[in-house]
């Protein structure tokens, strides 16, 4: 009774003070909907479809260039951004082919030359240029804490208002999700906490939360509809369905949650068990290194290689969980613990750092992993969360890398207990012979 208590989505009818936000909803890591949350905002009447919303739009920021995400499987977009083709493309011309299927929605788009997207400087084939289902205007930033240059959007904020109660909070980024067509995005993992409002159209969402994951492989997931002037806080899993057509905003943020600790950098400062947890790993590190074919231990050299890989992970990977050391010494780990050791690892030995995330790091450690740093960023200050990450990614050439080797190794763990499940349970091996088509 108490699991299920904890899966049950929360929905309210008003909008939570940050307080009731910070401290009751988002400590569950549970969806929550907040009905009516934006419905003072200038942009549920500015971009509304049905209300000259998309004439509106190409006149405030038609000039702007913006990256379309092309799906070679429409109208699925699978969740992993970075393997998606993405086509720059004049903003006004997006809104055009979002009017154009419009008025022709109730024809054959399938065969419509008005429904066709020339793309300049790309290779017209008949995958290449289709209709409007196969183009999806994905997170594209309106607000970019760390990059402002990157911002493409901007002058769509004055049409949005940060909800009260993430006035207390680090917005990280604010972006807007556009489709002219129904689109549904595969299961994925998003870096950071999300409110996803929904502007216009309808979003229907399934949550997996970290900490619960193997769990609802079992059964059915939390599902939930979002309407036009709904808002859901959204932990890191999510498959969407989105219909014809949607605008929605996600607004990236992190809690405030826990007490200043102090950076343990020096050798000396550490707890025995912090010390000996610390020599351990540098060793399993240098053995798995030492193990393997000689490599460059560079993040700059091997992100390449490891993001476009992609490769299968056999099954003993993720669940051989007694043999895999660092899997297992990471588990075994306090959160705090975890955090001080790797933080006198970046001071002292960066590069066995880098070792670990890039190479000795299993898809079942990078799962872990992962799950001991959500846990860890309840327990601190902002500002020391920050320093850590700042601290922790810093040691790479190439911090990119660093956080696709994670997401990589979770999106694959989380693919290989999908077929687990599947196979045990429905007798259905994934990675038999496919069908002649």
């Amino acid at each position: 009774m108490a699991m299920e208590e904890s899966l049950r989505i929360q929905t309210l009818d008003r909008v939570p003070s940050a307080e009731e936000f910070e401290f009751q909803i988002e400590p569950k890591n549970v969806p929550a909907v907040f009905r009516g949350c934006i419905k003072y905002w200038k942009a549920l009447s500015n971009w509304n479809p049905s209300n000259g919303g998309l004439s509106y739009l190409q006149e405030r920021v038609g000039s702007s260039v913006v990256e379309v995400m092309l799906s070679r499987s429409p109208p699925v977009f699978y969740g992993d951004i970075r393997s998606h083709e993405r086509v720059p493309l004049p903003f006004s011309t997006f809104i055009g082919f979002c009017m154009d299927h419009l008025r022709n929605k109730e024809d054959d788009p399938c065969h419509s030359d008005k429904n066709r997207l020339e793309i300049p400087g790309s290779e017209q084939t008949d995958c290449d240029v289709r209709e409007a289902q196969q183009f999806y205007l994905a997170q594209v930033p309106i607000l970019n804490a760390e990059n402002e240059e990157a911002i493409q959007l901007k002058c769509l904020l004055e049409d949005i208002d940060i909800p009260e109660f993430l006035q207390t909070k680090s917005i990280s980024s604010i972006n807007l999700w556009m489709n002219s067509a129904k689109t549904r995005s595969s299961t994925h993992y998003d870096p950071h906490n999300n409110l996803l409002c929904v502007v216009s159209g309808c979003k229907q969402v399934i949550e997996l939360t970290d900490k619960e994951m193997n769990q609802r492989l079992l059964r059915p997931s939390l599902s939930v509809v979002n309407p036009a002037a709904t808002s859901c806080d959204q932990p890191s899993n999510a498959p969407r369905d989105d219909t014809d057509p949607t605008l929605a905003l996600n607004c990236g943020h992190g809690s405030l949650n826990g007490n200043g600790l102090k950076q343990k950098i020096v050798l000396q400062d550490l707890e025995p068990l912090e010390l000996q947890s610390l020599h351990e790993l540098v060793s399993l590190v240098h053995d798995h290194v030492n193990q393997r074919r000689p490599m460059v231990c560079s993040s700059t050299k091997t992100h390449k290689a490891e993001t476009n890989s992609q490769r299968a992970i056999g099954k003993e990977e993720c669940s051989n969980f007694l043999e895999d050391k660092v899997a297992n010494l990471i588990c075994s780990l306090k959160p705090l613990t975890l955090r001080s050791v790797f933080l006198a690892m970046a001071h002292n030995f960066p590069r066995t750092l880098e070792a670990l995330v890039l190479h000795a790091l299993s898809p079942l450690g990078a799962e872990i992993l992962t799950r001991k740093l959500e846990e860890m960023d309840h327990l601190v200050a902002e500002d020391d969360r920050n320093n850590f990450y700042q601290i922790f990614y810093g040691v790479f050439d190439d911090q990119f890398a660093a956080m696709d080797a994670l997401l990589n190794k979770k999106e694959s763990f989380a693919c290989q207990a999908f077929k687990s499940v599947l196979d045990q349970y429905l007798g259905v091996n994934s990675d038999g012979p496919k069908p002649q088509v």
